[in-house]
């Protein structure tokens, strides 16, 4: 418990007031699991995606598509090369102002022992109803949740045990899209 995070803000990080527009830029990057360093995850790694782009990253099991949103995160760092938002690296971006920029729907989506409403509202929690739905709506999980006992109000079990995996995924892209950061992150999020 007393350890120090092997990743950390840094020293002087760059001014981030504004919301991010969304460029992201990965150099020339190389990155090797500290537990497993061969073969690398990743070698001279490029990639630039724009603002509004849809980008999908495929491959076989272990091609290192979940170690690029990983690395986008900073969960890790990569032992060589750059990954940029808007043009800064991001180790010189707070990590908070960087996971504010970011929404993710992780392969396993996690759900809390809450109501439907308070699971999706986890992604802003000054939302309001309006916005909850909308949200819903946009994740295709609405007339589901809606079908509930109790709707929105409907406690949906430690880890969503109440709910089928797709239904699960659609109420993680709900919290995701509401959000509304300028990048959203999909790690395999497709039984839904």
């Amino acid at each position: 418990l007393g350890r120090q995070p092997a990743i950390a803000d840094p020293q002087a990080p760059a001014t981030s007031a504004r919301r991010a527009a969304g460029h992201l830029g990965f150099r020339q990057v190389e990155f090797r699991y500290p537990s497993r360093p061969e073969p690398p995850a990743l070698v001279d790694f490029e990639l630039a995606v724009r603002p509004g782009e849809t980008v999908a990253l495929v491959g076989p099991s272990g091609a290192g598509k979940s170690t690029v949103l990983q690395l986008l995160l900073r969960h890790w760092e990569p032992q060589a090369g750059r990954i940029e938002l808007d043009g800064v690296s991001l180790a010189d971006l707070p990590l908070a102002y960087l996971r504010e920029q970011l929404a993710l729907v992780p392969q396993d989506s996690f759900i809390f022992g809450a109501s439907a409403r308070d699971n999706i509202r986890y992604g802003r929690p000054d939302a309001d109803q309006a916005e909850v739905e909308a949200a819903a709506r946009a994740a295709e999980a609405h007339d589901f949740i809606s079908a509930l006992p109790e709707g929105y109000d409907s406690f949906l079990g430690e880890r969503g045990v109440r709910l089928s995996g797709g239904q699960r995924q659609r109420i993680a892209i709900a919290r995701a899209l509401l959000k509304d950061a300028p990048v959203l992150l999909l790690d395999e999020a497709t039984s839904a």
